[in-house]
């Protein structure tokens, strides 16, 4: 159990890493424009890896929260991929600033899920 956050972060790191790659097959047309793309693309997983990085702290051993991590860094790194690479589109650029909006209602609906999850599992 001590090794899921260590892979949860892992996932919301490799992720990360692979989302600046999608930036940069963006081809951006200036240092300036990459950044700007870049930290608003990486801006979900910043908020989930201090998520993590608070469950660590309160050692919650409940898999839920850890799992809503993974779900969504993964999601958003396949909807990029499908966005650039599978069907690329004229209103792909636009498909593309709204990633990190999706990951935020999809954290904003599972967080609480999995807090309650977490809830009625500890106490049956």
């Amino acid at each position: 159990m001590k090794r899921i956050p260590l892979i949860a972060f892992l996932v919301v790191l490799l992720a990360a890493c692979a989302t600046l790659l999608c930036v940069a097959a963006l081809k951006p047309v200036s240092a300036l424009a990459f950044a700007a793309f870049a930290a608003w693309l990486l801006a979900p997983y910043g908020l989930m890896a201090m998520a993590l990085a608070a469950l660590r702290r309160q050692q919650a051993t409940e898999l839920h929260g850890y799992l809503v991590a993974v779900l969504v860094s993964l999601g958003g790194i396949a909807w990029l991929a499908v966005i650039l690479f599978w069907r690329p589109d004229a209103q792909g650029a636009l498909a593309v600033l709204m990633v990190p909006v999706y990951q935020g209602v999809a954290l904003v609906l599972l967080a609480p899920l999995a807090a309650w999850l977490g809830r009625s599992g500890s106490r049956g």
